[in-house]
């Protein structure tokens, strides 16, 4: 039974509610803002991703606040001004970043600084007074001049895409392009796009439709600054955008429910490269180029339009990508959203359970993909206590692009609906992951909560049986009496000569027997783990040994790095052995019209479907080399055609080619240099002199001159670390010895961090 819920009201209800109630939520009545020095004004906050954004960055949530006026300013009423506001008026409202507060300032003025960004200046010790706070998914008092918002968690809503021209830059997607990608119209319609996406992660209850009107064609509508924009603020533009869009399509905020500014190549956010941002709980998002056509960009924006935070990961945002309100991704990431997510939208509210731990607890969870087949009186997400959120993360369906976790109950925690939620861990009853994971001092009662995996079933329907108990010595996990370990109730759609045996899980967690001694494994040698422990301090216990490591993504991530002790003893587990022989964590392959796309931890454990996918020319074979024994690219006579020969090729300046193609192979689809930049492990068989992609994309292979490392180059690592880029190794110096080597990737990509540039002139 769903049992947390948020006020949603109609308008009228919503008039009536605040508009006429004498409660806390409505101050006195506004002051009169007919003088030019007192500002009425909305606070947002504003959440950028930058261009340098991957899995490993520290990046914190710059936070900027920003009003938007409800009076004439600019010559229009919903201009956007940027305000630094007193700490001390921040920390008494603690809600304030999610767009739900009305400030009043005297003696305030709408300036310009040197950048032309506009904001909001008042003298110290200016008054300010909270006006109105509104609760959340209600909407502002009739009379306000405030669009109003409205609950847009389902329902249908209008989205219109803005394609903005300047002078010197523009959209390189054009029209038709947006249109297809965005939308699923026209010429090129992409079969998963935000409409279909919205659809399946709601189970059909928020219907994101392309707006329509005049001057709007299939939901995009064209916008011509009429002015140069390089190198201009994305800040200064958007007011600028407004106001040309108000004339062109009406009020934004009143006749759309959401409204994208796709902002030319070339524009910045506060100087720095960007790819997207959004205001919480606001009806604008702005994109950054080709991040307008991303799907996970789009998803993740618009996510924070209905007033979604970002998803992190040990204290830090964008790490939990196991949905979507962690980092965005350049390639097509069919994914939805966290637990926490979920809960808080309400869209699979009739098959949600929340415990409060009283007595514990077992039963199924199911996978939130199989919401339409699984019972009425089945369970998709659960609630524990007031803070711990879990749902089973299947890698399939509409979820199949998930990054992390995958096929694994993926556990978060939450403070409040206002805080950024935080990824706990995974686990799984596969016999590849830890099946049992502590929670401590749980909701403050002084207990661990212990959620144990006991089986799981491959179906579909999916799910994994648990066991939830405080272990405070009365309650206990009910693991025993629930039989076997792995079921799989998945038919086999290949047909085999020989009957089919059960798969192997591997990894084995055997630990090896290999004494320690006093030796260091360098990688030269046999890549194994020793049999020892080492020193983790008091957040896990004194010790840890391999095996124990191995078991945990959370620790392999914390401790696996060239510094610490583990790096040593656990060099299998940690990838220390650099061979670039392992299987891709993010890349899909397709498999048939019944499995579509299904990633190499699937392939793994199906030894009848590797020797059918494990084959030369199938995507499988490249993306997981480890699964298939494949990482040998030394026969050049099975390796990808060099299609044409180096003589026939026309020299290309240093930087990739937007409109050139290469062959992968004979009678294979020619691609172009952004699929390339996304496929890390065609990278390391095809940037090369020899072949046709090292001359068409000489920036993603790092074919350039000069002392400079390569942005938009990525290189394989690890299978703890998988695809990674220069900047991530410039900041990583225990790192570089291990990969800035003749031969690796990284060499030549890399060329000021490694200090490879005299060789590679």
């Amino acid at each position: 039974m769903f049992t947390y819920s948020v006020p949603v009201l109609s308008t009228a209800t919503l008039a009536l509610a605040i508009c006429s109630s004498t409660s806390a939520l409505v101050a006195p009545p506004p002051p009169d803002t007919s003088s030019s020095d007192t500002v009425l004004c909305r606070i947002f906050s504003v959440d950028v991703q930058f261009d340098t954004l991957r899995f490993d960055s520290d990046q914190q949530n710059d936070v900027v606040y920003r009003c938007e006026t409800d009076q004439e300013a600019d010559g229009h009423s919903e201009a956007m001004y940027s305000i630094d506001l007193p700490k001390s008026f921040i920390d008494q409202h603690p809600f304030l970043d999610m767009g739900e507060t009305v400030i009043s300032i005297a003696n305030a003025t709408t300036l310009r600084d040197s950048s032309d960004e506009p904001y909001i200046y008042f003298p110290p010790n200016t008054s300010i007074k909270e006006v109105l706070q509104r609760d959340r998914h209600l909407g502002w008092c009739p009379d306000s001049h405030f669009h109003r918002f409205g609950d847009r968690r389902s329902g249908n809503n209008s989205v219109l895409v803005l394609r903005i021209s300047a002078n010197d830059t523009q959209v390189r997607a054009s029209q038709k392009e947006i249109s297809a990608a965005v939308f699923g119209l026209g010429d090129g319609a992409l079969d998963v796009n935000l409409h279909t996406q919205f659809d399946a992660c709601s189970i059909g209850k928020l219907n994101m439709q392309p707006a329509m009107g005049p001057n709007i064609i299939d939901g995009v509508g064209e916008i011509d600054l009429e002015m140069p924009a390089l190198g201009l603020d994305t800040m200064v533009l958007e007011n600028e955008v407004t106001i040309r869009a108000e004339a062109k399509f009406g009020s934004l905020g009143d006749n759309y429910d959401f409204v994208m500014f796709c902002m030319p190549r070339g524009v910045t956010y506060r100087g720095r490269g960007f790819l997207a941002y959004a205001y919480l709980n606001h009806y604008r998002s702005v994109f950054h180029d080709e991040w307008c056509i991303n799907l996970s960009a789009i998803m993740h924006e618009i996510g924070h339009s209905i007033g979604l935070r970002h998803s992190g990961e040990n204290g830090r945002p964008y790490r939990d990508v196991t949905g979507l309100m962690g980092f965005s991704s350049r390639s097509l990431v069919q994914s939805c959203f966290n637990a926490n997510k979920n809960w808080l939208m309400g869209w699979y509210e009739a098959k949600s359970l929340e415990l409060t731990m009283d007595v514990s607890w077992r039963g199924r969870l199911h996978a939130f993909v199989d919401y339409a087949e699984v019972g009425d009186d089945d369970v998709v997400i659960i609630k524990v206590g007031d803070h711990i959120y879990m749902q089973f993360n299947r890698a399939r369906s509409f979820n199949a692009g998930t990054r992390e976790l995958l096929d694994q109950v993926a556990i978060v925690y939450n403070e409040a609906y206002n805080t950024d939620s935080d990824l706990i861990d995974g686990i799984a009853a596969d016999g590849m992951h830890p099946d049992t994971l502590r929670i401590g001092n749980f909701d403050d009662t002084g207990y661990d909560l212990v959620i144990d995996a006991c089986t799981q079933a491959f179906g579909p329907p999916d799910y994994v049986e648990l066991s939830i108990h405080v272990d405070d010595g009365i309650q206990s996990s009910a693991c025993d009496s629930m039989g076997d370990t792995v079921q799989s109730a998945m038919p086999s759609t290949m047909p085999s000569v020989n009957p089919s045996q059960a798969p192997s899980y591997v990894p084995s967690f055997e630990p090896t027997s290999k004494p320690t001694g006093e030796s260091v494994n360098d990688g030269s040698g046999p890549c194994e783990d020793n049999a020892g422990e080492f020193p983790v301090g008091d957040l896990l216990g004194t010790q840890m040994s391999c095996l124990k490591l191995s078991r945990s993504a959370y620790s392999i991530r914390r401790y696996c790095e060239p510094n610490h002790p583990a790096f040593d003893l656990c060099p299998d587990t940690c990838g220390k052995c650099i061979d670039n022989c392992f299987d891709s964590r993010t890349e899909t392959f397709w498999v048939n019209a019944a499995f579509q796309f299904r990633n190499c931890v699937w392939l793994s454990v199906r030894p009848a479907w590797q020797a059918r996918l494990c084959r030369k020319g199938e995507d499988a074979y490249i993306i997981c080399g480890e699964t298939c024994n494949s990482c040998d690219f030394s026969d050049t006579d099975d390796s990808p055609s060099m299609l044409p020969t180096p003589e026939s090729m026309e020299p290309s300046p240093c930087e990739d080619s937007p409109d050139g193609k290469f062959a992968l192979a004979e009678n294979r689809a020619r691609r172009d240099c952004d699929w390339l930049s996304n496929t890390p492990v065609w990278q390391r068989r095809i940037c090369h002199s020899d072949h046709e992609a090292y001359k068409v994309c000489p920036t993603t292979c790092g074919a350039c001159g000069g002392c400079e490392d390569a942005h938009e180059a990525t290189f394989l690592v690890n299978r703890i670390w998988n695809t990674q880029n220069c900047a991530w190794l410039a900041s990583r110096r225990p790192w570089q010895p291990l990969l800035c080597r003749e031969g690796h990737p990284a060499y030549s990509a890399c060329k000021r961090t490694c200090n490879s540039c005299v060789e590679m002139e």
